[in-house]
């Protein structure tokens, strides 16, 4: 008996091992195994009409290593909407691959995006999108609404409570494009968002913001810097999201605080640790927690953009502090902060005539008195001990 119990425990052992060489040998098949890839590129802004479009790179199988555009019938890009807007689908295994698009045969036909290739890790099942004439470091305007519209997103409001069910409340009762408040040199607009932010009273909390999907997605495969200029009348934390993307989800706050009140203020978000293109974007303007604010405010927002800066408008960000020059435009002071030992600060006006020149040799906050200036622009130069240069416009 004892026996034959030490034998049935040796068999479970044996299957439970067996099974879990089952598992784990099923798991890296099942990562190993090709996926199917769609890639997407928008030839409209080339100006095509019919023309033949190509995708070369190094993908291997019926997909081939770098042929010659013309000579390989499965690379060859489909628009069947006739808007421009060409296509193909591929399997791919997993990893890293070079590519670029061509608009008609040969090599010497138009190519995009130029030296150095496009270059897209491949871990899942995606559709990724491109746009032709677009260099591999342009922004990409995720909205600007300038034309009234928000770009390429499709809104939702999030941590507004009630607001946020659109059978209760239309999105246009909290977010509605508007006539630039407040245009200054920060941010000249003519048309902004305006965000009026629940309070707890209808459910308010602290991720009060948007979630938006993204068509196309959001690319911060090389373009790694998140831009977001805001108008808020208090000061709060501003959290952004990229998410539902390759290399998974990621939210932060901006590299910068706020430093500002009732006048535009620019954002920075640093994303230099993804590599891919995102579906979701979701901004937090006013992430205060604990949030105990029971009436709404007006929060407005502009130019949502990625791009390869990792400055601010008004500022350079080095080791997590930012280079500030504010506020802009300004009435009596011009502060000046995080740019090391000052050891020159100089302001001409646009004709090039020397109205100031302040020699602090410090490395705190510079106070420079605009009081006795007329109103109208001013080119500020900053020199520190390092001998690094700044210039900025500013408007009194």
């Amino acid at each position: 008996m004892h026996a034959l119990t030490m034998l049935n425990l040796k068999f479970k052992i044996m299957k439970k091992l067996l099974l879990s060489v089952f598992l784990v040998s099923a798991i890296i098949n099942l990562l190993a195994a090709p996926v199917q890839v769609t890639f997407n590129v928008n030839m409209a802004p080339a100006g095509l009409n019919g023309e033949q479009v190509w995708i070369a790179g190094n993908f291997g199988g019926d997909w081939g290593t770098w042929n010659e555009p013309g000579t390989n019938p499965n690379c060859e890009m489909t628009d069947p909407d006739g808007d421009g807007y060409y296509s193909i689908t591929m399997l791919l295994e997993p990893g890293d691959y070079q590519f670029k698009f061509f608009k008609g045969n040969g090599w010497n036909g138009g190519e995009w995006p130029g030296d150095p290739n496009r270059v897209v890790t491949i871990t899942i099942a995606w559709d990724h999108f491109y746009t032709w004439g677009q260099k591999v470091q342009d922004p990409q305007v995720l909205a600007d609404f300038e034309d009234g519209t928000w770009g390429i997103m499709t809104p939702h409001v999030l941590g507004c409570g009630e607001y946020d069910d659109p059978n209760l409340h239309p999105i246009e009762d909290t977010y509605t494009v508007v006539d630039n408040p407040a245009p200054d040199a920060m941010n000249p607009s003519a048309k902004v968002l305006k965000f009026k932010r629940w309070g707890t009273a209808v459910g308010g909390v602290p991720w009060g913001g948007f979630w938006a999907n993204l068509m196309p997605y959001a690319d911060a495969q090389v373009n790694k810097y998140v831009h977001v200029k805001l108008w808020k009348p208090e000061i709060s934390p501003v959290k952004f999201k990229l998410e539902n993307g390759p290399s998974g989800t990621l939210e932060i706050p901006s590299v910068n605080a706020q430093q500002l009140t009732g006048q535009w203020e620019e954002f920075v978000f640093d994303y230099s640790e993804k590599f891919s293109q995102f579906k979701i974007a979701v901004l937090l303007p006013d992430f205060g927690d604990p949030f105990n604010r029971t009436d709404p405010i007006d929060i407005y927002i502009d130019d949502i953009v990625i791009n390869s800066n990792p400055n601010t408008a008004n500022g350079i960000i080095n080791n997590n502090k930012v280079f500030l020059m504010y506020p802009n435009p300004v009435k009596e002071k011009l502060y000046i902060e995080n740019f090391g030992r000052v050891e020159r600060v100089t302001i001409y006006n646009l004709a090039g005539q020397l109205m100031k020149v302040l020699e602090p040799n410090t490395s705190s906050k510079i106070a420079v008195d605009f009081s006795n200036f007329n109103s109208g622009l001013y080119l500020v130069n900053v020199v520190n001990s390092e001998g690094k240069s700044v210039t900025h416009k500013i408007q009194k």
